[in-house]
């Protein structure tokens, strides 16, 4: 593990459908994008934590996916975890207490590297650091802080290359779990604009959100990726749902047939103001789902007149030749058309630069 990682942050998707359900949403999601986790109960997470949860806020932290199956010993549950697989690097934004319940606001970053066959070595590292009793799951374990873990093979992806080994690599480890065995995964590769140039998310001041910031009436493309592990490729090809505010124009479709695919979605937002959109996907058992949040302007000044530049130029010539034309005909009607020219064309370009 990276020395900077103090955190470790548990989910168990055989608990609950819907802790299986948000652990695909923290592995879809684009990076900086912000998601608020299922909530931890005060019985789940150590006193000292419960009592002073805003202590974690701004701190890294990895996302542990809890490898376990359920059964049932004299109608209660039991869960006999096989592994702990590592998912996301994430930075906690935003904590909230409500009651005997927290809120954990997680800022998306990088995947995690790490070689399959390591798994069990990572298993027995945790229970020598904390004990088997203080792991999941057990209460008072699901947070895990003050690690100094520095675990061999394990790293955090920072370019795209690593970034989608890495996301390769763990959809196919996850597909060796009983509650993913036969889906496909797909992850939001990021956003561009009309010149190929990444659109980063902005996070919001109350850390519980994080937007991209668009300008009207300009097209982008959202990059989505979609590999079907091998038990899950009878699936194909499967069909993302994409719903999105009026204000969206979106044309794509996102229908996947080969083992990993990427294919765009086209985005033009027509209206100024907050907006969004959700990419889903669901079975049975599972249901992945990804909301993405936009806030759209009017743009700068300096794109407004670089969007304009040809009718720009082509007023600029019409002046100049209109002021010609009065200086040629040296009479009063010349004169006339320049003074009217003058008047007219600077409040035309004032609208032309204000308008999208």
């Amino acid at each position: 593990m990276d020395q900077g990682v103090k955190i470790l942050l548990f989910k168990m998707p055989a608990g609950r459908d819907t802790y299986a359900n948000k652990l695909l949403e923290i592995l879809s999601a684009p990076i900086g994008n912000i998601v608020m986790l299922t909530t931890y109960r005060r019985r789940w997470i150590p006193e000292e934590i419960f009592n002073n949860p805003r202590q974690l806020e701004g701190n890294k932290a990895w996302f542990i996916c809890v490898d376990a199956e359920k059964h049932e010993v004299d109608n209660k549950k039991h869960f006999d975890v096989k592994r702990f697989i590592p998912i996301r690097e994430v930075e906690i934004t935003r904590i909230e207490k409500i009651k005997d319940d927290i809120n954990i606001f997680v800022k998306t970053g990088g995947y995690i590297k790490f070689n399959p066959e390591e798994l069990d070595s990572l298993k027995t590292e945790l229970e020598k650091k904390f004990s088997k009793e203080n792991l999941p799951p057990n209460e008072r374990s699901y947070i895990q802080t003050g690690i100094d873990l520095n675990f061999k093979g394990m790293s955090v992806a920072a370019d795209e290359n690593e970034i989608r080994d890495a996301w390769i690599n763990i959809v196919d480890v996850l597909s060796e779990t009983s509650q993913y065995a036969d889906i496909p995964f797909y992850r939001i590769v990021g956003l561009k604009d009309s010149e190929g140039k990444d659109v980063r998310l902005k996070q919001a001041p109350d850390g519980k959100q994080a937007m991209y910031e668009l300008v009207r009436n300009r097209e982008y493309r959202l990059i989505v990726e979609c590999r079907f592990p091998a038990k899950a490729y009878d699936r194909a090809p499967v069909t993302l749902d994409i719903h999105h505010d009026s204000s969206l124009h979106i044309s794509s479709d996102l229908t996947f047939s080969s083992r990993i695919e990427q294919k765009e979605c086209a985005i033009i937002p027509e209206k100024v103001g907050g907006c969004s959109m959700k990419i889903e996907y669901s079975t049975s058992r599972v249901w992945q789902s990804t909301l993405i949040k936009f806030k759209v302007t009017e743009g700068t000044l300096t794109y407004k007149i670089r969007r304009n530049a040809v009718c720009l130029t082509f007023l600029a010539i019409i002046v100049v030749l209109c002021l010609l034309l009065g200086y040629l005909m040296e009479d009063i009607i010349g004169i006339l058309i320049s003074l009217l020219l003058s008047a007219i064309i600077p409040p035309f370009i004032t609208r032309l630069l204000t308008s999208s």
